[in-house]
């Protein structure tokens, strides 16, 4: 055993400051995964100088009313059929546009009407605009765990409600998209679709987070190490001609159930087998690990003869060595 010294001590303080600031560094990224960030689009002419909810907005448009929006996303769980994003939309009105002094109000001082994808919905001038939840189906592959990728787009519309089943004058829009989802990375793209200025298109990409990936490939690589170094422990008996020790075999064995486990701790993974990170890493491991546990188990049964038997001689026959007995 090596001696304690001042190297031996160097390198054990080392090791633990380098540990304890992964670990920091780790646990903030995933902090800050829960932190909702947050993005602005302007549309129709609108200008926001700051993004205080209750700032002062200038350079508006000749409407009579703007409309500030919050997309927050709230759930997302591509495990369980559909691959549904879900999040909520806040209105928030913005009468007197000309008043150098507009802020944010709780009723629209006319009626509006708002086109969510092919979905209407009126409001009356005057009353509070509840926030209206919402639900869509993404399009991605979670088969391509840990680098699949999600993407939905969403189409928002305003106009003032002129009530004879027509859409009057669209109103100008500021929105705010924002998103965090724990393990994952939410993009936000904005996209004005209408030639006059109106209408925004909400692209959400949705992404695994760089630490789910990084945890990802670790795992895949601390089972190649695994099986890799039980399938060289086997093969080593066989090419240096030794008998294989049982608490080896207990060893293959275990792991061949360990794997699955292990598998299973990679951060959201799909429950089912047959994503990306399984054809690079666990079948392939699964097989190693198989064909070391019948190599090893071969090896015991091969080399485990037992010597044959030897006859023992009868009771009333000399032992050898004996000299013969004389005769009178």
């Amino acid at each position: 055993m090596p001696r304690l010294n001042l190297a031996w001590i160097g390198l054990f303080v080392a090791s633990a400051a380098a540990i304890i600031a992964l670990v920091s560094v780790v646990g903030y990224e995933s902090y800050k995964e829960g932190t909702k960030s947050k993005s602005k689009y302007n549309a129709y002419g609108v200008d926001v100088n700051s993004d205080d909810d209750q700032n002062s907005y200038t350079n508006w448009t000749d409407a009579s009313l703007a409309l500030a929006l919050y997309v927050t996303v709230d759930t997302f769980d591509p495990n369980k059929a559909g691959n549904t994003l879900g999040f909520h939309i806040d209105y928030y009105p913005i009468n007197d546009l000309n008043s150098p002094n507009a802020t944010l109000t709780d009723t629209p001082s006319v009626p509006v009407r708002i086109l969510l994808q092919s979905v209407t919905t009126n409001f009356a001038a005057n009353t509070v605009m509840p926030s209206q939840s919402v639900s869509q189906i993404l399009d991605g592959d979670i088969n391509r765990y840990p680098f699949d990728v999600f993407r939905v787009d969403y189409q928002i519309d305003a106009f003032t409600s002129p009530g004879n089943g027509t859409y009057g004058t669209p109103l100008p829009m500021t929105i705010y998209a924002l998103g965090a989802i724990q393990g994952f990375k939410v993009d936000t793209i904005f996209q004005g679709i209408e030639d006059d200025g109106s209408g925004v298109k909400i692209t959400f990409v949705i992404k695994r987070s760089p630490i789910t990936k990084a945890f990802s490939v670790i795992i895949i690589i601390v089972m190649w190490f695994l099986s890799a170094g039980i399938f060289i422990a086997a093969m080593s008996v066989w090419f240096r001609e030794r008998k294989v020790e049982l608490p080896l075999i207990a060893i293959s064995t275990a792991l061949l159930f360990a794997l699955p486990n292990v598998r299973n701790s990679q951060p959201g993974i799909p429950s089912v087998a047959g994503t990306t990170s399984d054809m690079v890493g666990f079948f392939w491991n699964l097989l190693l690990v198989a064909a070391s546990a019948i190599s090893l188990i071969a090896n015991f049964v091969i080399k485990s003869r037992r010597d044959p038997v030897k006859p023992k001689p009868a009771a009333d026959a000399p032992a050898a060595g004996d000299a013969p007995a004389k005769t009178v």
